[in-house]
């Protein structure tokens, strides 16, 4: 449980994941569908523009810890929240594919500045045995963002027009900027000092292994987490309101993934939790490639989405097992990185695998083969040594 005096910092930490990903990132799926509805892009244009998005993504990840060093961590936790709300309130007046794509560029930018930054803060500002909670909080942001996002679609997409979904969610993210506006803790010089090497090869492959399952977790995010929408809406047929709402499902799954994860890390440890994880997002993702069904759709929404949230917190618990204290920020930041090239690159595969099969159903194989790749190199993971 998260204690009473470390609420603040927690609370703190969901309003960056909340905006950096359920809104700044999760939004464009559902809007990228109402977007298609009213003729303003194509599914051709989505794909593009998703592949950009999480290249965007890429460089905010990649430039955030340089930017926390450089000028501590609250002042570009700030100035991306309310840059994040300013470029969602203008978005709904943006009429063309290149200004849509501009905008949502910058947001995942920002948004991966405030996922790197925001969790490992508030990770860094209270003590180990404190740092499962402060994650599962966190990360429930993923969640709060999410199902709000798609909520606003469903209900505006069946009585306005879609140009207002975008300025709604704003509204939103001055939730998240009021949240997340502080107290942000102080960053002091082994923050900003160079780190020293991982002790034992024993830490050092499970750093890689873990590394490299966190690469094929991204290129299973791929499916559902920019496509799922439109495959709803536009290839099964069901219209826009529709795939708002299984994306809810989607959404109420990543609020509850961390707190079930953080529940499964204690009982079975990191190793087994990550495997178990794995297995059945794989299961969860490849199941609306061959059942389109409503249950079915809503199952494989709410488990992967159980495991999108989840999973990032639950990869910071298995890296505590392993990885000293001092340099978990540092880790986590380096991860996300290379999380975010992983998933630029699947995208682009994506794109020219749709252009190629004209389908989405493929992607979702794809991605379920990429998971389970993953839980066979986490087998690989030698014992954790608690720190």
């Amino acid at each position: 449980m998260v204690r009473h005096v470390h609420l603040r910092m927690a609370l703190a930490a969901m309003a960056t994941t909340m905006m950096g990903i359920g809104l700044a990132r999760f939004s464009y799926s559902p809007i990228a569908a109402a977007l298609v509805d009213d003729g303003v892009l194509t599914p051709a244009d989505v794909t593009r523009i998703g592949a950009a998005l999480l290249a965007a993504y890429v460089i905010g990840a990649f430039v955030a810890h340089r930017v926390g060093a450089s000028f501590g961590d609250a002042p570009p936790i700030r100035a991306a929240l309310v840059a994040c709300v300013v470029l969602l309130a203008i978005e709904g007046s943006l009429d063309s594919p290149w200004m849509i794509a501009a905008g949502r560029a910058m947001m995942n930018a920002l948004g991966a500045v405030l996922m790197v930054l925001g969790p490992t803060a508030a990770m860094r500002a209270v003590g180990i045995e404190a740092r499962p909670g402060i994650s599962a909080v966190a990360f429930a942001g993923v969640g709060v963002g999410a199902v709000a996002s798609g909520r606003v679609v469903a209900v505006i997409a069946g009585h306005a027009d879609s140009a207002w979904i975008s300025p709604a969610i704003a509204v939103l993210g001055l939730v998240a900027v009021a949240l997340g506006w502080g107290p942000w803790p102080r960053r002091d010089a082994a923050d900003v000092a160079p780190p020293e090497p991982h002790s034992g090869s024993g830490i050092a492959r499970a750093v890689t292994l873990i590394a490299i399952a966190w690469a094929a977790d991204a290129w299973g995010y791929i499916p559902h987490g920019i496509y799922f929408s439109d495959y709803v809406s536009s290839e099964l047929g069901r219209g826009v309101v529709a795939s708002g709402l299984f994306w809810s499902a989607f959404g109420f799954g990543t609020i509850g993934g961390p707190f079930l994860t953080a529940a499964l890390f204690r009982r079975v440890g990191g190793k087994t939790a990550l495997i178990t994880a794995f297995a059945a997002k794989a299961a969860a993702v490849a199941l609306v490639a061959a059942v389109t069904t409503p249950v079915a759709l809503i199952a494989s929404a709410a488990v992967v989405g159980i495991l999108t949230s989840g999973m990032g917190a639950l990869f910071t618990m298995a890296l505590a097992e392993r990885v000293d204290a001092s340099q978990l920020s540092r880790v986590w930041g380096r991860l996300t990185g290379l999380f975010a090239v992983a998933q630029g690159a699947a995208a682009f595969a994506a794109a020219w695998a749709y252009s190629v099969f004209g389908a989405y159903q493929s992607l979702f194989l794809f991605a379920a083969g990429a998971l389970g790749i993953g839980a066979a190199v986490l087998a690989l993971m030698p014992p954790a040594s608690r720190r």
